[in-house]
């Protein structure tokens, strides 16, 4: 009878884990595998950001990172409203979640918020090219700024956006003109 109650088997232990609140888990316990598994239930971005900036276990914070890229994104049926998840972007600094969501939001306008906040040239050339709203298409080609990326967009980019094309070849102009102007000066000093 005592050896019953000192050798619990494994699988009432979960059990008795699994009827804790899931915060509680993803916090306070010390095993990596629920505390992961705790992750899927939380539907808070706040709470999985605290998870993914401190918690110890590497596979828990990749976890807790992918849960709420997908939250904020609008894939997972229980994502916040999306207001709130442009809320929670505008509070934030994060710059691989911002590039997340810039390819991969739902709503052109959450597309929109974190097109400025990207910082990779790769991401602002591929939301310029292949977004499906001309907002955050025109948000990309402004904030990009590496020559050979504005080339790329301008090749591709062609007839279907005339005005993201207008503007990069714009940018374009700017940037050979800013290269030509130190030859421009030397050349009429001598």
């Amino acid at each position: 009878m005592i050896l019953k109650r000192l050798l619990i088997p494994k699988w009432r232990k979960e059990k008795s884990a699994e009827q804790q609140p899931a915060k509680e888990l993803a916090i306070d316990n010390a095993d990596p595998g629920i505390r992961r598994q705790a992750c899927k239930q939380i539907q808070d971005p706040s709470l999985l950001q605290r998870i993914l900036l401190e918690d110890t276990d590497a596979g828990v914070r990749a976890f807790a990172g992918a849960r709420l890229r997908n939250l904020l994104s609008g894939v997972e049926p229980e994502a916040p409203a999306p207001e709130a998840r442009l809320a929670f972007l505008e509070q934030t600094n994060d710059p691989v979640l911002a590039a997340h969501l810039a390819v991969h939001g739902r709503e052109s306008g959450l597309r929109h918020a974190a097109v400025e906040r990207v910082v990779d040239p790769q991401i602002l050339a591929e939301c310029a090219l292949q977004d499906s709203a001309a907002v955050v298409r025109m948000a990309a080609a402004q904030r990009l700024e590496d020559k050979t990326l504005l080339e790329r967009v301008a090749r591709q980019i062609g007839k279907k956006d005339k005005n993201v094309y207008r503007e990069v070849r714009r940018k374009l102009k700017v940037i050979v003109e800013r290269e030509e102007a130190p030859l421009r000066l030397r050349a009429e000093s001598e």
